[in-house]
C-alpha cells in the first residue's frame, strides 16, 4: 500500500481543510510545532480503516474541533495493487463515506457500500498486526512489544518469509515459487478459497462463464428437443387423424377473436363501472350533487365571524352569595352558585344594590360580525342546510361525486361510448359466429404462430415430416448445441481440474507454513538481529521465542529481560522490530512505516546510527512526524511543514 494525500478538516486543533502531498517511496518528514495536528494526521489511516462513519464512540467524538462546530473529516489517497483510491469520511455531524476508485477505472461508492467495499479492497494487505505495529502513533512507540506475539497468526508475514525461504526459479529472477502458486491460486480462487473468483480475466471468471455459457446450452437443447417432440406428435396426429391444415388457423383465429372480445367487455364492464359510480354519487344525495359552491364557499369564509358573534352577543353572570340583581328595571333574586347568561345589547344596566352598577354604552359585537354572521346564516339557508357542519356534509358528497364524474370524463375522452358498445357488439358477433368451437378454443393452449408453420403438412408422411423439420433447421441446431456441451464441458473438467490441484498445493504449503511457524521465528529473529549488531554492535544479540515475542537483548555480557532495559534502549529496539518487518515484507504489497515523535529518548550517536538504517529502505514509503525537524537533517527526504 501507498499513500499518496493525508487530509483533515474540522478535527480537533485543526479548522479548515489542511492537505499533505506524500513520495511514494523514501522519507516523508512531516514537521510541526506542538499541537500543529501532526499526530492528527498520523491517525488518519487507523480512523478511515477502522471507524464507520455513524459510529459516535468516545474515540470519534474526542476529534471534535474546540471552536468550529462541524464533524470531523478526514481523506486519504492512496493504492493497492496497482489500483488507487480516494476515500474520505465525515463524523458525528452530516456523517459521510464516499470511496473513489481514481484508477485504472472508475467507480465511486458512498455509505455502507463504500465500507464494504473498503473491506474488499484492503483483503490481505490490512494484516492488522502489521499495521498496527507499523504505525506507531505518539507515545505507543515500546507497546509493540505486547503485539509482537499476535505476529505468529499473521499470514501476511508468513507469506513474506516463505518468499525469502522459498528461493528464487524464474530466469530473470523475479518469480519465487510461492509467488508462482499464489498467483496461479489466484487464478481460480477468491483469497478465502471459500469460492471460485469472478474477477476480469482469470481462470475463475473463465469457468464461470463456462457455466453460464453451458446452462445456456442446456436449456436450448431441451427447448429444441421439446420442439421436435412437439412436432412429432403434431406429425402423428395429421396422419393418424387427418385432421386438416385448417384447424390450427381456426383454432388461432378463434383465440384471437377471445382475446379481442375479452378486451371490448373489460373497456365496457369498466365503462358501466364508471357510469354507475356516478349514478350512485348523485343518488345518495341530489342536493349535494348541485351544492352551490359559492354559497359554501361564502359559509365557509363567514364562519369565524358567526361563531365569534355568538360568543360576543351575552355576558355570565355568576353569584358568589345570595343577593339581588336588577337587570334593566327587573330584580332577579340569585344564590350563592346560581349563574344567568345576559345578552349584551346596547343600555344594558346591571345594578346590585349599594355595591355596583354596570351599564353598557357600547354597540354591540360591530357591524362587520353581525354582517357576517348575517351572511353565513343566508348561505346555509341557500344551501337547504342550519347548521356549518351539516354544510361541510353536502360538500364532501360534493366532492367525491366530482371525483368519480372527472374519471368518467377522462375515461370518454379517449373512448366514446359509441365506439365501445359498437365494438363490443362486433366481439359479440364473432363469439357466436364459432359456436361450440368457441368455449374448445378457449380450453386449448395458445396457438401460436409458429404452431401455425408448423402446421402446414398435409397428410405428411414420416419422411414428409423430417423434410419439414430439417426446413426449419431443428436437427442441425440440436447437433450444433450438442457439438458446444461437448467441447464447454471438456474445457471445464480441464480447468476445474487445474483449479483443484492448484488449490490442494496451495492448501499443501498453507499447511506446511503453519507447522513451520517456529521456523518463522527463527528467521524474523535473524534479520532483527543482522539490524541489531549493525546497531548495539556484534554482542547485542535479541532472543525471539517461538511466539515472536521479544524476549531478552545482550548487553555487556548478561541478557537482560525487555522490560529491564532503559527506555531508549526499548524505543530504539521497537524500531528496529519495525524495520525488520519492513525488510521481511518488502516482496509483497508493502505497507507505510508510520513513526510519530519517536527517538524521544535516544542520543545523538545513536540517533545518527538509526537514521541511516531507515535512511536505507529507500524503496520503502516511510512517514516520520516530528515537532524538531533539524534532528532529521542527514536524511534524503521531502520535508513537509504543517
Amino acid at each position: 500500500m501507498i499513500i499518496h494525500t493525508l487530509s483533515a478538516e474540522y478535527v480537533k486543533g485543526i479548522g479548515d481543510l489542511k492537505e499533505v502531498s506524500l513520495q511514494d517511496s523514501g522519507i516523508n518528514l512531516i514537521s510541526g510545532p506542538n499541537e500543529s495536528g501532526k499526530s492528527t494526521l498520523a491517525s488518519i489511516p487507523f480512523f478511515l480503516f477502522n471507524s464507520p462513519s455513524t459510529v459516535k464512540n468516545e474515540t470519534i467524538r474526542n476529534l471534535k474541533s474546540a471552536k468550529f462546530d462541524r464533524g470531523p473529516m478526514m481523506g486519504m489517497e492512496f493504492s493497492i495493487d496497482g489500483a488507487r483510491f480516494k476515500l474520505s469520511k465525515r463524523w458525528l455531524k452530516d456523517e459521510s463515506t464516499e470511496l473513489q476508485q481514481l484508477s485504472p477505472k472508475g467507480a465511486t461508492y458512498t455509505g455502507d457500500k463504500a465500507d464494504a467495499q473498503l473491506k474488499l479492497i484492503l483483503g490481505d494487505s490490512k494484516d492488522e498486526t502489521l499495521w498496527r505495529i507499523l504505525n506507531s502513533l505518539q507515545g505507543q512507540g515500546i507497546e509493540i512489544f505486547s503485539s509482537t506475539g499476535d505476529l505468529a497468526d499473521s499470514d501476511f508475514l508468513g507469506q513474506a518469509i516463505d518468499l525469502a525461504l522459498a528461493g528464487e526459479v524464474t530466469e530473470d529472477n523475479q518469480t519465487s515459487i510461492l509467488d508462482a502458486v499464489g498467483k496461479e491460486y489466484l487464478e481460480f480462487w477468491t483469497a478465502s478459497g471459500v469460492k471460485l473468483t469472478t474477477k476480469v480475466g482469470t481462470k475463475g471468471a473463465r469457468m464461470a462463464d463456462i457455466q453460464s455459457t453451458l446452462s445456456e446450452s442446456r436449456a436450448n437443447q431441451s427447448r429444441i428437443k421439446q420442439e421436435l417432440e412437439k412436432a412429432e406428435l403434431i406429425k402423428e396426429a395429421k396422419v393418424t387423424q387427418e385432421i386438416d391444415r385448417g384447424y390450427l388457423g381456426k383454432m388461432r383465429e378463434a383465440q384471437l377473436s377471445t382475446k379481442i372480445w375479452k378486451q371490448a367487455n373489460a373497456a365496457k364492464q369498466n365503462l358501466n363501472t364508471k357510469m354507475q359510480a356516478v349514478s350512485e354519487a348523485k343518488s345518495k344525495n341530489p342536493a349535494a350533487v348541485n351544492l352551490d359552491i359559492e354559497n359554501f364557499e361564502l359559509a365557509e369564509s363567514t364562519h369565524a365571524s358567526y361563531m365569534a358573534l355568538q360568543a360576543f352577543q351575552k355576558i355570565k353572570i355568576s353569584a358568589l352569595r345570595k343577593l339581588s340583581v336588577e337587570i334593566n328595571g327587573s330584580t332577579k333574586q340569585l344564590n350563592e352558585g346560581d349563574t344567568l347568561d345576559q345578552p349584551l345589547t346596547p343600555g344594558l344596566l346591571i345594578e346590585i344594590q349599594d355595591l355596583i352598577k354596570i351599564e353598557f354604552q357600547g354597540e354591540g359585537a360591530g357591524s362587520r360580525l353581525e354582517s357576517e354572521s348575517a351572511a353565513h346564516q343566508e348561505a346555509l339557508h341557500a344551501l337547504g342546510v342550519d347548521t356549518f357542519d351539516e354544510a361541510k356534509t353536502l360538500k364532501r358528497i360534493y366532492d367525491a361525486y366530482q371525483g368519480v364524474k372527472a374519471d368518467l370524463e377522462d375515461f370518454l375522452d379517449s373512448n366514446s361510448v359509441d365506439e365501445i358498445n359498437a365494438k363490443f357488439i362486433d366481439a359479440e358477433k364473432r363469439k357466436d359466429a364459432y359456436g361450440e368451437f368457441w368455449q374448445e378454443a378457449i380450453a386449448a393452449p395458445e396457438v401460436s404462430e409458429a404452431d401455425l408453420i408448423g402446421a402446414v403438412i398435409e397428410e405428411s408422411t414420416t419422411k414428409g415430416r423430417l423434410d419439414e423439420i430439417a426446413e426449419h433447421g431443428y436437427l442441425e441446431d440440436l447437433i450444433d448445441i450438442e457439438s458446444k456441451l461437448i467441447s464447454s464441458n471438456n474445457e471445464y473438467a480441464k480447468l476445474k481440474l487445474e483449479a483443484d490441484a492448484v488449490k490442494l498445493l496451495r492448501d499443501t504449503i498453507e499447511s506446511h507454513r503453519l507447522r513451520a511457524g517456529a521456523e518463522y521465528a527463527v528467521v524474523f529473529q535473524e534479520k532483527l538481529n543482522e539490524l541489531a549488531s549493525r546497531f548495539f554492535g556484534p554482542d547485542s544479540g535479541i532472543e525471539v521465542d517461538r511466539k515472536f515475542n521479544i524476549t531478552t537483548r545482550a548487553h555487556k555480557g548478561m541478557s537482560l529481560p525487555i522490560d529491564f532495559l532503559s527506555i531508549g534502549a526499548q524505543e530504539q529496539i521497537a524500531i528496529l522490530v519495525r524495520l525488520t518487518l519492513c525488510l521481511l515484507t518488502a516482496n509483497l504489497e508493502p505497507l507505510p512505516l508510520i513513526l510519530d515523535d519517536e527517538f524521544g529518548f535516544t542520543d545523538p550517536v545513536r540517533l545518527s546510527k538509526m537514521l541511516q538504517m531507515i535512511g536505507d529502505l529507500d524503496s520503502q514509503q516511510i512517514l516520520l512526524y516530528t515537532c524538531n525537524p533539524e534532528r532529521f537533517s542527514e536524511l534524503n527526504l521531502q520535508a513537509i511543514e504543517i
